[in-house]
């Protein structure tokens, strides 16, 4: 297989604004090398996105696989940790899943995953955390093992998305 480094540069600058690296047709990179995706503004040279990625899927040990930043300020606004392209994270080094308030820069929502599962040790707190963004308030907490909601604990039930797995209300 050949190894592919794409660039683009944006035209009368020096600031490359999208580097992509390829293992066949697959993005793939090693994590220790960098990214395998980085895309930067072109007016700030901010960079607005890093996917860490391994035979196309996102994985990373040690550190977030896909990071989003807010051009304007390099704000991050959203983490997910990834191993083998599953939503995981050992809960006491804190959540996979991370989503904060450009504005206030408070952390919206937490997932705590193992596997791909929702799962977090009941005693040390809930798997999922919502709050308010401006102030910053618990809106919502729920509990689950190894994906299962813990009854009696759970606010309401919540389901996740396949993909961007930002939760959504069961009906």
């Amino acid at each position: 297989m050949t190894r592919h480094f794409i660039t683009e540069e944006e035209v009368g600058s020096s600031v490359f604004i999208e580097e992509i690296h390829r293992l066949g047709h697959k993005l793939h990179r090693e994590p220790t090398e960098g990214p395998a995706v980085t895309l930067r503004d072109a007016a700030s040279g901010i960079v607005t996105l890093e996917e860490f990625r391994v035979n196309g899927r996102l994985h990373r040990e040690g550190g977030p696989a896909r990071v989003v930043r807010m051009a304007a300020a390099g704000t991050i606004t959203r983490e997910e940790h990834r191993f083998n392209g599953r939503l995981h994270r050992n809960p006491t080094d804190g959540p996979a899943f991370i989503v904060r308030w450009p504005k206030t820069g408070v952390i919206m929502v937490e997932e705590f995953h193992s596997n791909g599962k929702l799962h977090r040790d009941p005693a040390s707190g809930p798997a999922l955390i919502h709050r308010n963004p401006d102030t910053g308030a618990v809106t919502l907490q729920d509990f689950y093992v190894n994906g299962k909601a813990i009854t009696g604990t759970e606010q309401r039930p919540i389901t996740a998305r396949r993909r961007g797995r930002h939760p959504q209300r069961s009906p």
